[in-house]
């Protein structure tokens, strides 16, 4: 399937999902795998990576996971990595978790007062990966995530280099 692309639907890609675990491959090897392939793209159109700054927005679910699979190779190959939790995540999250005693900067939302990290991190951001929402969302954006999205956007629109990059 080199050099083709192929366009699906949320529900197209949770068949996709759903087919790949029933025939052995753990939606955690899909991320895994899928957040490498990410990582590889960011760095094949960023390089070189060394001494780049990416900020990551994480959200709550896969996608979140995803980006910090994305997260871990970056910081492998160079990157100063910043990871912002836009959401909590599960009690128990080996993604997060491997992230840890790293070096990698984590932020939670919930205890950046005003944005005032985010907007730094921003500010500082050679790229910025967006994991923060995947194929499941169908409601309104609201506050915090509208906010921190509107920072995103305004920070892109003030540095047109700002390479971002969205994953779902």
């Amino acid at each position: 399937m080199t050099g083709l692309t192929r366009i699906v639907t949320a529900d197209q890609m949770r068949v996709i999902e759903d087919r790949s675990e029933a025939a052995g491959v753990s939606k955690d090897l899909l991320m895994e795998n899928g957040g490498l392939e990410v990582a590889k793209r960011v760095r094949h159109y960023t390089s070189p990576l060394t001494g780049k700054s990416a900020l990551i927005l994480v959200g709550s679910g896969n996608n979140g996971g995803d980006g910090l699979v994305v997260a871990r190779h970056l910081h492998k190959w160079g990157v100063r990595v910043h990871v912002y939790l836009c959401r909590k995540r599960p009690d128990t999250d080996p993604k997060l978790e491997l992230l840890v005693n790293t070096g990698i900067t984590i932020t939670r939302q919930w205890e950046d007062d005003r944005l005032k990290s985010l907007s730094k991190a921003l500010a500082k951001a050679h790229l910025v990966i967006d994991s923060v929402l995947g194929t499941g969302r169908a409601r309104p954006i609201e506050a915090p995530l509208k906010e921190i999205l509107q920072l995103a956007s305004e920070a892109k629109a003030l540095r047109p280099d700002l390479f971002v990059l969205a994953l779902d």
